[in-house]
């Protein structure tokens, strides 16, 4: 975070997608910043360290941000419907209950113009002809696929990268 110029204090919320130790080792060194809201789903051994907030329905996070709620795959998880000028993107964690379920599930919403995140065990290709850009980050097997069918709506993904939607 320091290399990036973040400033932890300015962190006010985090979600969790899921359970996985790589998308929450990070917790503990936050925990003397603010008052953080942890958006979590329900662990069987829960930090202690905070007080979070179980999703298990799609709710309201923040203004323009909303949960899908639990979505059930090889593990519960939960992404993010973000809406932005360009319209909705889902940001996702690694897709456990599959990148067309969490695509429908966040559709309840209204329509979707891209999806950022970790496609994990995905190869259905054509579920992302409809988006305007698709950003696959960190377990995605087929990165180099999906960027030769879709050029143009490929977007690079990596630490410190920012992306407007």
């Amino acid at each position: 975070m320091k290399l990036l110029g973040i400033n932890p204090e300015d962190i006010d919320k985090i979600v969790i997608s899921h359970e996985h130790w790589d998308h929450k080792g990070g917790l503990k060194a936050l925990i003397n910043y603010n008052n953080i809201e942890l958006y979590r789903l329900r662990n069987k051994i829960p930090d202690k360290e905070f007080d979070p907030s179980f999703i298990s329905t799609p709710q309201k996070i923040a203004d323009k941000i909303f949960t899908t709620g639990r979505l059930e795959g090889t593990t519960g998880e939960q992404s993010l419907i973000l809406e932005g000028k360009n319209g909705r993107c889902v940001l996702v964690g690694c897709s456990h209950p599959g990148v067309k379920n969490i695509l429908n599930a966040a559709m309840r919403k209204g329509s979707i113009s891209g999806l950022i995140g970790g496609f994990h065990s995905f190869n259905d290709f054509s579920i992302l002809e409809d988006l305007d850009f698709v950003c696959p980050c960190h377990c995605t097997q087929h990165k180099r696929r999906i960027e030769e069918l879709y050029p143009t709506k490929y977007v690079k993904c990596g630490v410190g990268r920012r992306i407007e939607i």
